[in-house]
């Protein structure tokens, strides 16, 4: 099977590259590019692929910044237990995450402003028929041994060739799409502030097409605090004061508890206040 079947991007085309047969395919077989420190996969994971992409009637597209070892992994499980290409890449989208999403667009008013009931834990953000899934960088990106540690997409040309050659295109191609929500600061700094396209950065081209870009925190680890605050709904959200005092007294209590050194307050409460007003940006748009 050739790549053409899925993307007509030159940095895949130019090789001529095949995807593997299914069955005993390993993670490896898909890598055909190497750009700088990282490799590139041909595993496009996400609703856009060629017969997946049943419906144009999409009102919103969530956008992570590239798959990564995880949904690697799933996808090629999928591929060789399934033999399809497609149905892998809507298994393995957004693969551990779709819990965090959901409540994440609840709480932030996203389905409500949708018209939809509140989106269950174990929705298939893929398959549901509402959001178009995709990513800025369609292949799976990982360093050259293998690991997907975060990364600058802006230093690399294959990435910002595929964000301005091929995910603009793809998004405006579909006129039902009003919000872009945009998972992580990577993939915001690439959009506001790095990648340009026709002397304008990637978020004001868009913008100024009619699409409503929203920044919501990626669901890690390292952003529960975010993602918590991001699950609320309107009648739970705090104010920021309380949040920081909340934040603050916690916080306190556990590093007493453990005998380690307590942070500055202010310093401590003036990062706390950011992630909040960065959630209540993000709040405005949906709940008013």
């Amino acid at each position: 099977m050739n790549s053409t079947n899925f993307c007509n991007m030159a940095c895949i085309n130019g090789d001529n590259v095949q995807i593997p047969e299914s069955g005993k395919a390993k993670e490896s077989d898909f890598k055909f590019l190497e750009d700088g420190d990282r490799a590139l996969y041909i595993a496009m994971i996400g609703n856009t692929q060629g017969k997946c992409q049943t419906t144009k009637h999409h009102k919103v597209a969530i956008v992570g910044l590239s798959p990564a070892d995880t949904q690697l992994r799933q996808f090629t499980k999928k591929y060789n237990y399934s033999g399809s290409y497609e149905e892998a890449a809507l298994e393995a989208a957004f693969e551990g995450l779709e819990k965090d999403l959901a409540r994440m667009m609840n709480g932030l008013g996203v389905t409500k402003k949708l018209g939809l009931d509140a989106l269950p834990d174990n929705i298939d953000l893929n398959k549901c028929g509402h959001f178009l899934t995709t990513s800025l960088i369609k292949c799976a990106s990982l360093t050259l041994n293998g690991s997907s540690s975060d990364f600058d997409p802006w230093k690399y040309e294959s990435n910002i060739s595929c964000i301005t050659n091929r995910f603009v295109p793809d998004i405006l191609s579909n006129d039902s799409i009003s919000y872009l929500l945009v998972l992580g600061n990577k993939a915001k700094k690439a959009l506001t502030k790095k990648v340009y396209i026709h002397g304008v950065t990637v978020h004001r081209y868009l913008e100024e097409r009619g699409k409503e870009i929203a920044y919501l925190p990626h669901p890690s680890g390292a952003n529960r605090e975010s993602v918590g605050l991001a699950s609320l709904d309107l009648k739970e959200f705090p104010s920021m004061e309380d949040h920081q005092e909340k934040m603050w007294a916690k916080y306190k209590e556990k590093q007493l508890a453990k005998g380690k050194k307590v942070a500055d307050e202010t310093s401590y409460k003036q990062t706390r206040g950011s992630r909040w007003k960065a959630i209540n940006e993000i709040r405005q748009i949906f709940d008013a």
